[in-house]
C-alpha cells in the first residue's frame, strides 16, 4: 500500500465525503433510442437530462489490442454528432441535432460540459477538483456548484437543477492492510513564550490563511506564506487570564472574528475581537462563557458557549449566533454529563471531547463508543480561588481535538500530555512529552483509542490546527523554572498509515 501523507491527502480532504451522485452527475451518459429528421429521442428521463444541456453522440469503434498479450483492452470511440436537450419527460428526453456525422439509434451519448464553477470552502474546492477537470471559483460558468450546509446544490444556466446531500463520514476502520500510523513533524519556527491556544482561518477574508496564537496577556496574528509565518498583528488583551482562542468565519470570503476565552476573578470574562485595518478592535467583552466553534465545517450552527465560574465551574452549554457585531444567546444545548467545551470538537455526527475527569470520550450519533482515562491538560491554566491542581490555585484547560480524513474516513487527532513527577519538587506543572492519539473502528461494534507512533513532542501539545488546504499543524509549549525560559514551537505534521 502506498504511503500517503496527511497534507497531500487533505488537498483532497473531503474526497471521501463528496456524494457519489455528484461525481456521477457530470459523467451522465445514455443512448439514442430513435432518430427522427433533425431530432433524437434519448433514454434520459427526469433528473438525467435538463433542457439546454448538450451531449456528444458516439459509436463504439475498432478494438484496441495489447501488442504483447493480444487481449482487447478497450475500444476506440467514433464521434457521430452533438445534440441539445429540448424537452424532458419522465422516462425519456427529446434533443435537437446540432451536428450530424451519421447518428443512428443505439449510439451512446455523454454529457458535454463547457465550464464548471464552485462557490464554497477551500476544502470543498480541492475535493471536487479531483474529479471535475478545470473546475474554477466563481459563478460565471455554465454549471455552478454551491456548497451548502448539508450538501451541494447544482445550477445550470442559472437555474437550480440538483441537490446532493453530504454523506456522513465514519471513523476509520482498522483493516488487514494496515496496523498503525506513524507521525513525522517538520519544525517551522519558535515562539518567544508558551502558546496558550491557537486557531487558523481567513481572518481578513479573501484567500489568505492566518495563524492566530494566544499568549499570556496578548495574541499575535501571523500570515501563512508557504511554510513561513509573517507576524502582522500583536494585540494586548483585556485584563484577565486568556485560556483559548477561536476564529469564527460564518460567511465565505468575509472577514472573521476572534472569540478569546478569558478567566477573570475565577469566572469566564471572554471577549470578541474583529479586524479593523491592520489591527483588532473589541466587539464585546466580559462575556460569562467559554466559547468554541465545535464543527469548523459548519460554523454558523456550531458556535457554543459554556458557563464557567468558581462555584459551578463547567455549567450549562448554549447555542450562540453572531451577526453584524451582535452575539445572540440561543437555546440550551444537550451534551453528555461531565462535558466541557474547551477540549471538544465535532465533525458530522462524531463528537470527541475530554471531560472533567480527564477521560477521552467519543460519541457517534447518540452512542458513546469510547471512554479512555488519562488524557491530561495542557500548560494553559488560570487562577481559580480554592482550587489546588498541579499549580497551587491554578485550574487547567484542555486542547481542542482536530479532524482529518484518511482512506476516505474520519480520523480524529487528540492531544495527550504526559505529566512529569518533577512538579512535586518544584511546585508547578511539568510535562515530559506530548503525544497525538486517534480513535478507529475495530469492527462494526467496537472502537479503540490508538497512539500515533513516531514523533513525540517536547513537553506539551498546546494546539492542533488545520489550514484551508488541510495541512495539520501542532503547536507545543516548553516551561522553564523562570518565565524567561518559557517558549513554544510550531510543526507541520505528516501522518502515514503503515
Amino acid at each position: 500500500m502506498p504511503i500517503l501523507s496527511i497534507f497531500l491527502l487533505l488537498i483532497s480532504i473531503t474526497f471521501g465525503l463528496v456524494p457519489q451522485e455528484l461525481k456521477e452527475f457530470f459523467n451522465r451518459s445514455g443512448y439514442v433510442v430513435q432518430k427522427e429528421d433533425k431530432k433524437v429521442i434519448l433514454d434520459l428521463g427526469k433528473g438525467k437530462a435538463f433542457p439546454g444541456e448538450k451531449f456528444v453522440v458516439e459509436r463504439k469503434g475498432k478494438p484496441i489490442v495489447h501488442p504483447v498479450t493480444k487481449k482487447v483492452i478497450g475500444y476506440q470511440r467514433e464521434e457521430t454528432g452533438k445534440v441539445e436537450i429540448s424537452r424532458v419527460e419522465e422516462n425519456f428526453s427529446e434533443a435537437r441535432i446540432l451536428e450530424d456525422k451519421g447518428i443512428k439509434a443505439g449510439d451512446s451519448v455523454r454529457l458535454l460540459v463547457d465550464s464548471v464553477c464552485f462557490v464554497g470552502r477551500e476544502e470543498g474546492f480541492y475535493s471536487l477538483s479531483e474529479f471535475i477537470p478545470n473546475l474554477r471559483k466563481g459563478e460565471d460558468c455554465q454549471y455552478v456548484i454551491k456548497e451548502l450546509k448539508d450538501g451541494y446544490g447544482v445550477s445550470f444556466l442559472g437555474k437550480p437543477v440538483a441537490f446532493f446531500e453530504k454523506p456522513v463520514g465514519e471513523l476509520l476502520k482498522r483493516e488487514a492492510h494496515f496496523e498503525d500510523f506513524v507521525l513525522k513533524a517538520k519544525f517551522l519556527r519558535a515562539f518567544e513564550a508558551i502558546p496558550l491556544g491557537a486557531d487558523i482561518c481567513k481572518l481578513f477574508g479573501g484567500e489568505k490563511d492566518y495563524l492566530i496564537v494566544l499568549f499570556s496577556g496578548y495574541l499575535k496574528v501571523y500570515e501563512m506564506v508557504g511554510s513561513d509565518l509573517v507576524e502582522v498583528i500583536k494585540y494586548s488583551l483585556p485584563p484577565g487570564e486568556p485560556v483559548g482562542v477561536q476564529c469564527y468565519t460564518p460567511e465565505e470570503g468575509k472577514a472573521g472574528v476572534l472569540f478569546v476565552n478569558i478567566i477573570s476573578g475565577g469566572a469566564a470574562s471572554s471577549a470578541v475581537l474583529k479586524p479593523a485595518g491592520n489591527s483588532l478592535v473589541i466587539v464585546a467583552k466580559n462575556l460569562p462563557y467559554i466559547f468554541n466553534i465545535l464543527d469548523k465545517d459548519n460554523p454558523k450552527d456550531s458556535l457554543y458557549g459554556q458557563e464557567f465560574n468558581e462555584k459551578s465551574f463547567w455549567g450549562e452549554v448554549y447555542h450562540f449566533v453572531y451577526k453584524d457585531g451582535e452575539i445572540v444567546k440561543g437555546g440550551k444545548a444537550n451534551f453528555p454529563e461531565e462535558f466541557r467545551i474547551d477540549g471538544a470538537a465535532k465533525k458530522g455526527n462524531i463528537l470527541v471531547f475530554v471531560d472533567n475527569l480527564k477521560r477521552l470520550r467519543v460519541y457517534v450519533g447518540n452512542k458513546e463508543v469510547v471512554t479512555e482515562d488519562g488524557f491530561g491538560p495542557s500548560y494553559t491554566v488560570a487562577t481559580i480561588p480554592g482550587i489546588y491542581e498541579y499549580d497551587e490555585g491554578k485550574y487547567s484547560f484542555f486542547v481542542k481535538p482536530a479532524f482529518t480524513e484518511i482512506l476516505k474516513n474520519i480520523l480524529p487527532l487528540v492531544a495527550r500530555n504526559k505529566t512529569s513527577s518533577i512538579f512535586e519538587i518544584v511546585g508547578f506543572t511539568k510535562f515530559t512529552h506530548g503525544e497525538l492519539w486517534t480513535v478507529i473502528k475495530k469492527d462494526e461494534k467496537y472502537y479503540e483509542p490508538l497512539k500515533i507512533r513516531g514523533r513525540r513532542f517536547e513537553e506539551a501539545i498546546q494546539a492542533i490546527v488545520k489550514d484551508s488546504k488541510g495541512n495539520i499543524y501542532v503547536i507545543t509549549g516548553t516551561k522553564g523554572t523562570i518565565p524567561l525560559q518559557n517558549r513554544g514551537d510550531v510543526f507541520l505534521v505528516e501522518i502515514n498509515p503503515l
